[in-house]
């Protein structure tokens, strides 16, 4: 894209967004129900995977949450496409990778058990960004705005913690909450220094104001 101009694919973007807000309510709805409904879980935590037909549903299910992560990548497609170079971070591009390598070593290793609630949660944080982005593009005021980073942050504090139960438990092999505590632990330093530069650097430009 270097000698080329911005591509005007705001459609294909609206479009893609609506199908990521869709694909996520749908995986934050069929988790709970498939929670709620199997007679193997007792509880939001502290699951064991069940082999064969009794954890199929959950199974498949996580690994439709980690092949979207592969979609999500279009995420970064778009931005070099529309020339926003900025956006395109080293946090950004981080933040995909390592999810993606995360997501395949849980359907690699135990796609079952408690792995639907890291799953879960990034789902419903996920409906809530697609939401925005939607909303921005078609130049919508969007309520929750602000409150995202701060959501993102939260989840990954949920999931440290969920990652901690699991780990005191041993209701999954080690590797799966220790990787997902390597994850979270990335996740808040990372979007904490974003947090800290983005919101202190706009405290002092309205100071200035």
């Amino acid at each position: 894209m270097e000698n080329r101009e911005p591509m005007k694919i705001r459609p294909y973007i609206f479009t893609y967004n609506l199908y990521q807000c869709i694909l996520n309510v749908w995986c934050v709805g069929a988790f709970i129900y498939e929670v709620y409904t199997n007679v193997w879980y007792t509880s939001a935590w502290g699951n064991t995977a069940q082999p064969g037909v009794k954890g199929f549903r959950i199974g498949f299910l996580v690994w439709v949450h980690y092949i979207n992560k592969y979609v999500e990548l279009l995420d970064t497609a778009f931005m070099i496409l529309r020339k926003k170079n900025n956006q395109v971070s080293f946090l950004h591009c981080y933040h995909h990778v390592l999810l993606i390598w995360a997501w395949f070593m849980v359907c690699k290793v135990e796609a079952g058990g408690d792995s639907y609630f890291g799953a879960t949660v990034n789902s419903a944080i996920h409906v809530l960004m697609y939401a925005y982005y939607t909303l921005a593009l078609v130049g919508v005021p969007c309520p929750w705005k602000k409150m995202i980073t701060n959501m993102q942050m939260l989840q990954f504090a949920v999931c440290l913690t969920h990652a901690g139960f699991v780990i005191y438990t041993g209701n999954a092999p080690v590797i799966l909450p220790l990787g997902q505590a390597f994850v979270m632990i990335n996740m808040l330093v990372l979007f904490g220094i974003f947090y800290v530069k983005t919101y202190n650097k706009k405290k002092i430009v309205d100071k200035s104001e």
